[in-house]
């Protein structure tokens, strides 16, 4: 799991998770800009889940997993690892991620 990322409205949490079916998954949280403890907001969603044959197939198959990520010029880039076999990128606008907690007004 990358560090958290420090935004304007919290600490971005890029996370995997593994459900019943051993199928691991992306997923994100915002934590309080002045408690990091405090989450206030989980997306209720996977945000990358293994779909290509490089995340499905290979040394331990249905896994995506963060390795590490930043935020540059507004663009999160998250590095990810597929099926224990590659190194990967993907890439969001840091508003969607952080759209939710500025339409709620959770922080």
């Amino acid at each position: 799991m990358p560090p958290p990322l420090k935004t304007d409205y919290g600490w971005l949490i890029l996370y995997h998770a593994v459900d019943r079916r051993m199928v691991y998954r992306l997923g994100y949280a915002i934590a309080a800009p002045d408690d990091p403890a405090r989450i206030v907001y989980r997306h209720p969603y996977p945000i990358l889940e293994p779909k290509r044959e490089f995340e499905t197939q290979g040394i331990v198959s249905d896994i995506v997993f963060t390795c590490g990520a930043v935020v540059k010029d507004g663009t999160v880039y998250v590095y990810y690892g597929g099926a224990d076999t590659v190194t990967c990128e993907a890439t969001a606008p840091l508003e969607d991620f952080l759209a939710p907690v500025r339409l709620w007004g959770v922080c």
